[in-house]
């Protein structure tokens, strides 16, 4: 899941969830709203794991399929100058960073989420008292 995706669920899900206390008088909703944003925020910051779990397979897998070993060793002979190409570490960068800002926006996620579960419904009050509702 990617950030946009990401922030686009939560906004909906905050909106439906504002959307459907405002109508009912039901607050509640509005908090339980919290809680999918949570969700996404934990897929967003587990995401690392998974995309780690999934390169180091890939890696393996291409290694094994290109490495020839050592007739005499069993060792397996590797070409670090190769593996470690400009435009690898440029891609690995560029991966770090969308990575990182994923998880970032997960973060913030988890945390507004959790506030909203919590004291979601509060905001009703609030606009009982503000607004005359």
């Amino acid at each position: 899941m990617r950030n946009l995706a990401a922030w686009t669920l939560t906004a909906c899900s905050l909106g439906a969830g504002f959307a459907a206390g405002y109508v009912s008088g039901d607050w509640s909703w509005f908090s339980r709203s919290g809680a999918a944003v949570v969700a996404v925020g934990i897929v967003l910051t587990s995401q690392q794991i998974l995309d780690h779990n999934r390169r180091l397979l890939d890696n393996q897998r291409r290694e094994n399929a290109r490495s020839p070993t050592s007739a005499h060793h069993g060792v397996r002979t590797q070409d670090w100058a190769g593996e470690n190409s400009m435009r690898r570490l440029i891609r690995a960068r560029s991966e770090e960073e969308d990575l990182w800002r994923s998880e970032f926006s997960g973060f913030h996620m988890l945390v507004g989420g959790t506030l909203i579960w919590g004291f979601g419904d509060l905001v009703g009050l609030l606009l009982s008292h503000c607004c005359g509702n």
